[in-house]
């Protein structure tokens, strides 16, 4: 070695991070997307159902509400749901949107109860839910039959109908959109039914068909 010339080691090669293995793959951190997901869900099944009557009341006295609260969420919604039946049909609605519904549903039943003065031995008394929600969605309708056995609306416009039809997917009618309608409906009386959804706009119809019929034997005293 020359006279004041340094030392100089050679670094070893650059260790490269070994590939995941059965052997070490419980040392890899993996972000759980869809645990985050799961829970999230669970927290707006324990939630979201209780605000639900609050954002009605709130978007029928401010249509500021309606067109940046109410609306926007439920096209979220429906959106979600959807995406959802693209992936798995209607058993992907089992685990979230199928309970959600009927949560949200049920509890907005006593308020509507005492907003709208509902009889609810009377099937034209009960669909008057129609005529509540409706203008708060878009959604213009009329009433073809009217009685306490039987009331019959035939719905004209629906903008969540036509998004449907466009995604084809009236399954979210017929299931989700029932049973949302019979929660509210059954909560306030047992012997209440809403007949399946047949004619849709969803479906390709020019109206959607809503039959709400009252069991008279069954009807809560």
């Amino acid at each position: 070695m020359l006279p004041g010339a340094r030392c100089q080691t050679r670094a070893g090669p650059e260790r490269v991070p070994e590939p995941a293995t059965e052997s070490n793959a419980g040392d890899v951190e993996v972000p759980d997307h869809e645990g985050r997901l799961r829970a999230l869900r669970r927290l707006a099944l324990a939630l979201i159902p209780r605000a639900a009557p609050f954002a009605f009341a709130l978007a029928e006295r401010s249509r500021l509400a309606d067109e940046w609260l109410l609306r926007p969420l439920t096209r979220v919604f429906v959106k979600d749901a959807v995406a959802a039946w693209k992936r798995g049909g209607v058993a992907a609605w089992e685990p979230f949107h199928l309970p959600f519904v009927r949560a949200v549903g049920s509890a907005r039943a006593p308020y509507l109860a005492r907003k709208l003065a509902i009889d609810a031995g009377s099937a034209r008394s009960l669909g008057s839910v129609h005529d509540y929600e409706d203008p708060l969605l878009g959604i213009e309708g009329r009433w073809v039959e009217e009685s306490r056995a039987r009331a019959v609306r035939h719905e004209t416009l629906c903008p969540i109908g036509d998004f449907l039809r466009q995604e084809s997917c009236p399954d979210f009618c017929r299931v989700l959109v029932h049973a949302f309608e019979e929660a509210t409906l059954r909560a306030l009386n047992p012997g209440y039914v809403l007949e399946p959804l047949a004619e849709l706009r969803s479906a390709g119809a020019e109206r959607c068909v809503f039959v709400h019929r009252v069991d008279q034997t069954r009807t809560a005293l």
